[in-house]
Formats: structure tokens, C-alpha cells, sequence
């Protein structure tokens, strides 16, 4: 009878030990549409793309984030008789902490990422025609919410980042929304 007491009371602690590793995943995967309003520096510009990110989770409340998103946007506007064309594409590449508050329906997410912003410009007018590119320092400061589907799949109802950029002795003030989904490992 001790025994089989003994090999119960193992059983279970060693079962509860699987559900609490099991609450955590390891690795959370998100893929979604991103919506940018980056400051163009004589306007505010409207970039619409995509974004992607890797969470390697340490423990329940904390893990480490890689993050990369895509944005391309378009300002036309006219001075007289003259339309002006100008396109911009802006990668940005990320890493950085980001702590979570887990509930079984909900997970949310705070974070602070830091890495690069790699952008590219065009500006063109009839017959005129002018580009630059350059890669400038870059920090995301922001949140979200994923609402959980199952232990292993949920939506990123909405994630919302600040995004400063250091360019040319300025800082730019950009923001960027993104929603999609995550995958969890």
C-alpha cells in the first residue's frame, strides 16, 4: 500500500510538471499585415506590408524577440502644374526583451526592440528623377494582445509599436500597427 502511495504521489507531481512546462511554449512564430505611418519629413506617409517575428521564450513572463517587417509607401502631391511622385520602402530588423502577461484566453505583451531601419527613397517629376538608400538606427517601443485559439495556434488581435529612427543627425517619429497570427511551438 506505501507503495503504491509512493508511486502515485510521483505519477502526479511528475504530471503537474508536464502541464506547468506545457502552459509555456518554447517558441512563439507571428506572420501579419503591418500598417506604417512614417514621418517623411515634409509629410506623414501611409506604408502598408507585412511583419514576422520570433519569441524564444526563457521562462512565463519573459523571452527574447527578433522581429522584421516590410513597408511601402506612396506620397503624390502636386506644386502648380507639377505632380511629384515619391516611393519609399523600409525594412525594419529587431531584437530585443519582451515580457507577457499569459491567461489562458489572452496573452498580452510588452516589449522594447532595437536593431536597424533600412530605407529606401524615390522622388520623381517629369524629368526629373532622384533616389537615396541608407540603414540608420532604429528602436520599437510598444505592445499587443493575442487572443489564444488553442495551445498551439492564436490571433494577434493587434500589435502597436512607437518606432524612432535616427537619420542624419535627426529622429523620426514613425508608428506601426500590425494584427495577424501566431504560431506556438
Amino acid at each position: 500500500m506505501k507503495r503504491l502511495l509512493t508511486t502515485l504521489t510521483l505519477v502526479t507531481l511528475c504530471s503537474l510538471t508536464a502541464v506547468a512546462q506545457t502552459d509555456t511554449p518554447k517558441v512563439d512564430v507571428f506572420a501579419g499585415y503591418a500598417f506604417g505611418s512614417l514621418d517623411a519629413d515634409i509629410d506623414r506617409l501611409t506604408a502598408h506590408g507585412f511583419g514576422i517575428s520570433l519569441t524564444g521564450n526563457l521562462n512565463k513572463w519573459l523571452g527574447i524577440t527578433g522581429e522584421y517587417s516590410y513597408g511601402r509607401g506612396n506620397l503624390d502631391f502636386q506644386i502648380g502644374n507639377t505632380r511629384i511622385d515619391t516611393n519609399v520602402n523600409v525594412n525594419l530588423f529587431m531584437a530585443g526583451p519582451r515580457l507577457h502577461a499569459r491567461s489562458e484566453r489572452v496573452t498580452g505583451f510588452v516589449h522594447a526592440l532595437f536593431g536597424g531601419a533600412n530605407s529606401s527613397a524615390s522622388v520623381s517629376a517629369p524629368g526629373v528623377s532622384a533616389s537615396t538608400r541608407g540603414t540608420n538606427f532604429a528602436m520599437a517601443f510598444g505592445g499587443g494582445a493575442d487572443i489564444n485559439l488553442s495551445e498551439k495556434f492564436a490571433v494577434r488581435i493587434i500589435q502597436a509599436d512607437y518606432i524612432p529612427v535616427r537619420a542624419d543627425g535627426d529622429w523620426f517619429s514613425n508608428g506601426r500597427v500590425m494584427a495577424g497570427v501566431v504560431f506556438r511551438f
